[in-house]
Protein backbone atom coordinates (compact mmCIF):
# COMPACT_ATOMS: atom_id res chain seq x y z
CA UNK A 1 0.00 0.00 0.00
CA UNK A 2 1.35 3.41 -1.15
CA UNK A 3 1.21 5.79 1.94
CA UNK A 4 0.56 9.64 1.54
CA UNK A 5 3.96 11.24 2.73
CA UNK A 6 1.85 12.67 5.93
CA UNK A 7 1.05 8.62 7.28
CA UNK A 8 4.24 7.56 5.76
CA UNK A 9 5.83 10.32 8.26
CA UNK A 10 3.81 9.54 11.02
CA UNK A 11 4.48 6.09 10.63
CA UNK A 12 7.93 6.22 11.35
CA UNK A 13 7.20 8.18 14.59
CA UNK A 14 7.08 6.44 18.19
CA UNK A 15 3.85 5.56 20.14
CA UNK A 16 5.16 8.11 22.72
CA UNK A 17 6.14 10.83 20.04
CA UNK A 18 3.13 10.05 18.30
CA UNK A 19 1.00 11.12 21.82
CA UNK A 20 2.87 14.33 22.46
CA UNK A 21 2.29 15.61 18.84
CA UNK A 22 -1.26 15.02 19.58
CA UNK A 23 -1.34 16.86 23.20
CA UNK A 24 0.50 19.55 21.47
CA UNK A 25 -1.77 20.30 18.89
CA UNK A 26 -5.24 20.09 21.48
CA UNK A 27 -3.44 22.85 23.49
CA UNK A 28 -4.05 25.34 20.61
CA UNK A 29 -7.23 23.48 20.27
CA UNK A 30 -8.45 24.20 23.28
CA UNK A 31 -9.81 28.22 23.52
CA UNK A 32 -12.48 27.14 21.07
CA UNK A 33 -13.62 23.97 22.65
CA UNK A 34 -17.05 24.78 24.06
CA UNK A 35 -17.95 25.82 20.05
CA UNK A 36 -16.62 22.27 18.77
CA UNK A 37 -18.70 19.29 18.38
CA UNK A 38 -19.24 15.69 20.59
CA UNK A 39 -19.24 12.59 18.76
CA UNK A 40 -22.49 11.26 17.22
CA UNK A 41 -21.34 8.20 16.83
CA UNK A 42 -18.12 6.21 17.95
CA UNK A 43 -16.21 3.09 16.54
CA UNK A 44 -15.45 1.33 20.13
CA UNK A 45 -13.78 -1.68 19.35
CA UNK A 46 -12.30 -4.63 19.34
CA UNK A 47 -8.48 -3.91 19.10
CA UNK A 48 -6.53 -5.44 16.34
CA UNK A 49 -10.70 -6.28 14.21
CA UNK A 50 -10.46 -3.34 11.37
CA UNK A 51 -11.12 0.10 13.23
CA UNK A 52 -8.45 2.22 11.19
CA UNK A 53 -9.70 1.18 7.63
CA UNK A 54 -13.33 1.66 9.17
CA UNK A 55 -12.47 4.97 10.29
CA UNK A 56 -10.41 5.92 7.36
CA UNK A 57 -13.63 5.20 4.93
CA UNK A 58 -15.88 7.06 7.12
CA UNK A 59 -13.23 9.98 7.80
CA UNK A 60 -13.67 10.24 3.62
CA UNK A 61 -16.93 10.71 3.41
CA UNK A 62 -18.28 13.86 2.45
CA UNK A 63 -20.10 14.30 5.86
CA UNK A 64 -18.11 12.42 8.18
CA UNK A 65 -16.20 14.64 10.80
CA UNK A 66 -13.65 12.52 12.25
CA UNK A 67 -11.68 13.23 15.39
CA UNK A 68 -8.49 14.74 15.07
CA UNK A 69 -6.55 11.50 15.56
CA UNK A 70 -8.24 8.36 15.77
CA UNK A 71 -7.92 7.29 19.37
CA UNK A 72 -9.16 10.25 21.61
CA UNK A 73 -8.78 7.47 24.42
CA UNK A 74 -10.75 9.86 26.58
CA UNK A 75 -12.86 7.49 28.48
CA UNK A 76 -10.13 4.97 29.29
CA UNK A 77 -7.11 6.83 29.60
CA UNK A 78 -7.83 10.66 29.96
CA UNK A 79 -11.66 10.74 31.55
CA UNK A 80 -9.10 13.54 34.10
CA UNK A 81 -8.79 15.75 31.72
CA UNK A 82 -12.46 17.20 31.26
CA UNK A 83 -15.00 17.74 28.45
CA UNK A 84 -13.00 20.85 27.39
CA UNK A 85 -10.06 18.56 26.71
CA UNK A 86 -12.61 16.12 24.53
CA UNK A 87 -14.09 18.74 22.79
CA UNK A 88 -10.77 19.93 21.42
CA UNK A 89 -10.18 16.91 19.60
CA UNK A 90 -13.20 17.71 17.61
CA UNK A 91 -14.25 20.24 14.49
CA UNK A 92 -16.43 23.08 14.96
CA UNK A 93 -20.08 23.13 14.71
CA UNK A 94 -20.88 22.30 10.66
CA UNK A 95 -23.10 19.91 10.50
CA UNK A 96 -22.53 16.14 9.41
CA UNK A 97 -22.00 13.63 11.95
CA UNK A 98 -18.38 13.37 14.15
CA UNK A 99 -17.35 10.48 15.47
CA UNK A 100 -14.18 8.94 16.63
CA UNK A 101 -12.66 5.33 17.18
CA UNK A 102 -10.92 4.20 20.22
CA UNK A 103 -10.71 0.21 20.53
CA UNK A 104 -9.93 0.30 24.16
CA UNK A 105 -13.62 1.50 24.80
CA UNK A 106 -15.28 -1.52 24.26
CA UNK A 107 -12.54 -3.70 26.85
CA UNK A 108 -12.39 -1.09 29.24
CA UNK A 109 -14.75 -2.07 32.55
CA UNK A 110 -15.43 2.15 33.13
CA UNK A 111 -15.76 3.06 30.19
CA UNK A 112 -19.43 2.13 29.30
CA UNK A 113 -20.97 4.03 32.08
CA UNK A 114 -18.96 6.81 31.44
CA UNK A 115 -19.88 6.82 28.13
CA UNK A 116 -23.88 6.42 29.03
CA UNK A 117 -23.41 9.65 31.42
CA UNK A 118 -21.74 12.03 28.82
CA UNK A 119 -23.17 11.03 25.48
CA UNK A 120 -26.51 9.36 26.46
CA UNK A 121 -27.31 9.59 22.63
CA UNK A 122 -24.47 8.13 21.21
CA UNK A 123 -24.36 5.48 18.58
CA UNK A 124 -21.72 3.05 18.89
CA UNK A 125 -19.88 0.99 16.13
CA UNK A 126 -18.55 -2.33 17.87
CA UNK A 127 -16.37 -4.64 14.88
CA UNK A 128 -15.66 -7.93 16.09
CA UNK A 129 -12.79 -10.14 14.84
CA UNK A 130 -12.71 -14.07 15.53
CA UNK A 131 -10.59 -14.07 19.13
CA UNK A 132 -8.09 -16.20 18.37
CA UNK A 133 -7.18 -14.20 15.52
CA UNK A 134 -7.32 -11.09 17.33
CA UNK A 135 -5.35 -12.00 20.02
CA UNK A 136 -2.26 -13.36 17.76
CA UNK A 137 -2.79 -10.22 16.00
CA UNK A 138 -2.48 -8.02 19.26
CA UNK A 139 0.48 -10.32 20.14
CA UNK A 140 2.18 -9.28 16.73
CA UNK A 141 1.68 -5.58 17.44
CA UNK A 142 3.05 -5.56 20.59
CA UNK A 143 5.56 -6.65 19.49
CA UNK A 144 6.53 -4.64 16.09
CA UNK A 145 6.09 -1.29 18.41
CA UNK A 146 8.08 -2.60 21.51
CA UNK A 147 6.01 -3.30 24.12
CA UNK A 148 5.91 -7.11 24.08
CA UNK A 149 9.58 -9.30 23.86
CA UNK A 150 8.02 -12.86 24.78
CA UNK A 151 6.66 -15.44 22.29
CA UNK A 152 3.07 -15.60 21.76
CA UNK A 153 2.90 -18.73 23.94
CA UNK A 154 4.98 -17.57 26.62
CA UNK A 155 2.92 -14.34 26.19
CA UNK A 156 -0.09 -15.89 26.90
CA UNK A 157 1.01 -17.84 29.76
CA UNK A 158 2.42 -14.18 31.01
CA UNK A 159 -1.18 -13.00 30.83
CA UNK A 160 -2.69 -13.44 34.08
CA UNK A 161 0.18 -12.54 36.49
CA UNK A 162 0.97 -9.40 34.02
CA UNK A 163 -2.21 -8.04 34.44
CA UNK A 164 -3.78 -9.35 37.60
CA UNK A 165 -2.26 -6.26 39.75
CA UNK A 166 -3.88 -3.93 37.63
CA UNK A 167 -7.43 -5.84 37.58
CA UNK A 168 -7.42 -5.52 41.76
CA UNK A 169 -6.98 -2.10 40.62
CA UNK A 170 -9.71 -1.36 38.67
CA UNK A 171 -12.24 -3.74 41.30
CA UNK A 172 -10.85 -1.29 44.22
CA UNK A 173 -12.04 1.39 41.77
CA UNK A 174 -8.79 3.09 40.91
CA UNK A 175 -7.98 4.16 37.60
CA UNK A 176 -5.51 2.51 35.40
CA UNK A 177 -4.20 4.71 32.51
CA UNK A 178 -1.16 2.83 31.21
CA UNK A 179 -0.45 -0.54 32.24
CA UNK A 180 -0.25 -4.19 31.28
CA UNK A 181 -3.86 -4.89 31.44
CA UNK A 182 -4.14 -2.29 28.13
CA UNK A 183 -0.93 -3.91 26.55
CA UNK A 184 -0.90 -7.50 27.49
CA UNK A 185 -4.61 -8.34 27.41
CA UNK A 186 -4.39 -11.24 24.29
CA UNK A 187 -6.88 -13.47 25.49
CA UNK A 188 -9.36 -11.72 27.89
CA UNK A 189 -10.05 -8.92 24.90
CA UNK A 190 -11.37 -11.89 23.19
CA UNK A 191 -14.59 -12.42 25.85
CA UNK A 192 -16.66 -9.82 23.83
CA UNK A 193 -20.19 -11.27 25.98
CA UNK A 194 -18.82 -10.11 29.12
CA UNK A 195 -17.58 -6.79 27.00
CA UNK A 196 -21.00 -6.31 25.68
CA UNK A 197 -22.81 -7.12 28.63
CA UNK A 198 -21.48 -4.06 30.50
CA UNK A 199 -22.41 -1.46 27.49
CA UNK A 200 -26.27 -3.10 27.50
CA UNK A 201 -26.47 -2.82 30.59
CA UNK A 202 -26.45 1.58 29.96
CA UNK A 203 -27.27 1.65 26.60
CA UNK A 204 -30.12 0.07 24.31
CA UNK A 205 -29.37 -2.79 22.08
CA UNK A 206 -30.59 -0.48 19.09
CA UNK A 207 -28.06 1.94 19.70
CA UNK A 208 -25.27 -0.78 18.72
CA UNK A 209 -24.49 -1.51 15.52
CA UNK A 210 -22.34 -4.97 16.03
CA UNK A 211 -20.39 -5.80 12.67
CA UNK A 212 -18.19 -9.28 11.84
CA UNK A 213 -14.89 -8.02 11.17
CA UNK A 214 -14.18 -10.77 8.61
CA UNK A 215 -17.30 -8.75 6.64
CA UNK A 216 -15.40 -5.96 6.86
CA UNK A 217 -12.70 -7.76 5.49
CA UNK A 218 -14.53 -9.25 2.69
CA UNK A 219 -16.95 -6.87 1.54
CA UNK A 220 -15.98 -3.15 2.82
CA UNK A 221 -18.79 -1.58 0.38
CA UNK A 222 -21.74 -3.84 1.95
CA UNK A 223 -20.25 -3.10 5.28
CA UNK A 224 -19.61 0.57 5.53
CA UNK A 225 -23.29 0.96 3.84
CA UNK A 226 -24.44 -1.21 6.84
CA UNK A 227 -22.56 1.54 9.18
CA UNK A 228 -23.53 4.76 7.17
CA UNK A 229 -27.19 4.10 7.99
CA UNK A 230 -26.84 3.37 11.51
CA UNK A 231 -24.83 6.66 12.30
CA UNK A 232 -27.19 8.70 10.14
CA UNK A 233 -24.39 9.41 7.23
CA UNK A 234 -26.02 9.15 3.56
CA UNK A 235 -24.81 5.91 1.42
CA UNK A 236 -21.39 7.04 0.02
CA UNK A 237 -18.51 4.60 -1.08
CA UNK A 238 -14.86 5.67 -1.21
CA UNK A 239 -12.95 5.06 -4.70
CA UNK A 240 -10.65 2.03 -3.32
CA UNK A 241 -10.91 0.30 0.16
CA UNK A 242 -6.99 0.74 1.33
CA UNK A 243 -6.43 -1.75 3.72
CA UNK A 244 -5.10 0.58 6.92
CA UNK A 245 -4.04 -2.59 9.17
CA UNK A 246 -0.66 -2.81 10.40
CA UNK A 247 0.20 -5.07 9.50
CA UNK A 248 -1.69 -6.41 6.84
CA UNK A 249 -4.25 -8.94 7.39
CA UNK A 250 -1.70 -11.45 5.54
CA UNK A 251 0.82 -11.07 7.68
CA UNK A 252 -1.25 -12.01 10.88
CA UNK A 253 -3.22 -14.75 10.21
CA UNK A 254 -0.65 -17.51 11.77
CA UNK A 255 0.87 -18.83 8.80
CA UNK A 256 4.21 -18.24 9.84
CA UNK A 257 3.94 -19.72 13.39
CA UNK A 258 5.73 -22.90 14.39
CA UNK A 259 4.27 -26.16 15.66
CA UNK A 260 3.91 -24.88 19.32
CA UNK A 261 2.26 -21.57 18.82
CA UNK A 262 -0.32 -23.02 16.06
CA UNK A 263 -1.08 -25.89 19.16
CA UNK A 264 -1.82 -22.33 21.30
CA UNK A 265 -3.96 -20.65 18.76
CA UNK A 266 -5.81 -23.98 18.54
CA UNK A 267 -6.32 -23.87 22.05
CA UNK A 268 -7.73 -20.55 22.05
CA UNK A 269 -10.14 -20.83 20.03
CA UNK A 270 -11.67 -23.90 21.96
CA UNK A 271 -11.54 -22.42 24.79
CA UNK A 272 -13.35 -19.08 23.13
CA UNK A 273 -16.38 -21.09 22.21
CA UNK A 274 -18.45 -21.41 25.26
CA UNK A 275 -18.32 -17.02 24.97
CA UNK A 276 -18.76 -17.27 21.17
CA UNK A 277 -22.36 -18.82 22.08
CA UNK A 278 -23.08 -16.70 24.81
CA UNK A 279 -22.52 -13.82 22.36
CA UNK A 280 -24.68 -14.87 20.26
CA UNK A 281 -27.35 -15.07 23.25
CA UNK A 282 -26.80 -11.93 24.10
CA UNK A 283 -26.83 -10.11 21.15
CA UNK A 284 -29.50 -11.94 19.00
CA UNK A 285 -26.81 -12.20 16.29
CA UNK A 286 -25.90 -15.49 14.68
CA UNK A 287 -22.74 -17.97 16.26
CA UNK A 288 -19.95 -16.07 14.22
CA UNK A 289 -17.32 -18.71 15.14
CA UNK A 290 -17.93 -22.13 16.00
Amino acid sequence: MNLPSSDLLRSRLTVDQKRRIAYARLRFRRPLAALRDVPDFMVIGAQRSGTSSLYRYLAGHPDGRPSVRKETEYFTRSYGEGPAWYRSHFTLRRGGRSFEATPDYLFHPLAPARVATDLPDCRLVVLLREPAARARSHWQHMTRIGFEHLSFVDALAAEPERTFDDLARLEAGEEVVQGPLLRYSYQARGDYAEQLDRWLSVFDRDRLLLIRSEDLFRDPAATLDRVERFVGLTPWLPESFANWSVPTLEDDRGNDLGAHERLALEQLRHGYRDGNRRLAELTGEPEWWT
